[in-house]
């Protein structure tokens, strides 16, 4: 079977794989999130939901005891994923358009005291496609007086990823606006016909969680270990 096991970006000793192609892949999306590429490590995923896990987990891994803040209006799957991560959660009310309530955010991170928030943005939401305004947590979490070093925020751009980078006068979701990691789906917009999804982080947060594999002689950085070998050309 073509199986992508380990780093992309290294040898490994199962050769039957598709890392020429997924590197070109994690090339083309770091460019399109803004980020350059050798600031930036991801993989293809099997879907939405590997993604916002891996990037739950990278803020986690920064800031063990930070509570996870995501609307009303976020995929089901966190409330999954909070509870195989193990993680302090909140959930925060939404907007009528599906928007998460800024004023409750930023309520619910005082009463918590909490210094190290990991926030949880929607960058279209399920059933109403709302976008978050990366730009306005920003300036509330710095009004609060929580600096930049102190917060971990996840992109969940399942569904309008592969929207607003095409649009003129889109929202701030990317990396240049302040982003930590990005989910985006590959088989809603994109077509894949293979569900399968991207995940793009900073190299920095995910060389935390870096692990040597002796017996493929690689290092494994990702959730799932061995990956479909075959997504990956599909994207391509």
């Amino acid at each position: 079977s073509i199986s992508n096991c380990g780093d992309w970006g290294e040898y490994c000793n199962y050769l039957l794989n598709s890392f020429d192609f997924e590197k070109e892949v994690m090339e083309y999306f770091a460019d399109l999130f803004k980020i350059p590429f050798e600031q930036s490590w991801g993989y293809v995923t099997n879907g939405g939901t590997e993604g916002n896990m891996f990037g739950c987990y990278l803020g986690r891994e920064i800031f063990p005891d930070g509570t996870l803040y995501y609307s009303k209006d976020t995929h089901y799957s966190v409330a999954k994923i909070v509870k195989l991560l193990r993680i302090k959660s909140q959930v925060v009310e939404s907007q009528p358009n599906g928007e998460i309530d800024y004023d409750d955010l930023m309520k619910k991170i005082a009463d918590d005291k909490e210094v190290h928030p990991i926030i949880f943005a929607n960058i279209g939401t399920t059933v109403r496609g709302a976008i978050d305004d990366i730009a306005e947590i920003q300036k509330r979490l710095k009004a609060a007086g929580i600096k930049r070093e102190d917060y971990y925020l996840h992109a969940d751009a399942a569904l309008s990823g592969m929207i607003l980078p095409f649009v003129n006068d889109a929202q701030p979701f990317t990396f240049a606006d302040g982003i930590d990691s990005i989910g985006v789906s590959g088989h809603k917009m994109i077509g894949s016909p293979i569900p399968c999804g991207i995940v793009v982080a900073k190299k920095e947060n995910v060389d935390r969680i870096s692990v040597e594999i002796d017996y493929i002689s690689a290092h494994d950085k990702t959730i799932t270990g061995s990956r479909n070998g075959h997504t990956p050309l599909m994207l391509w």
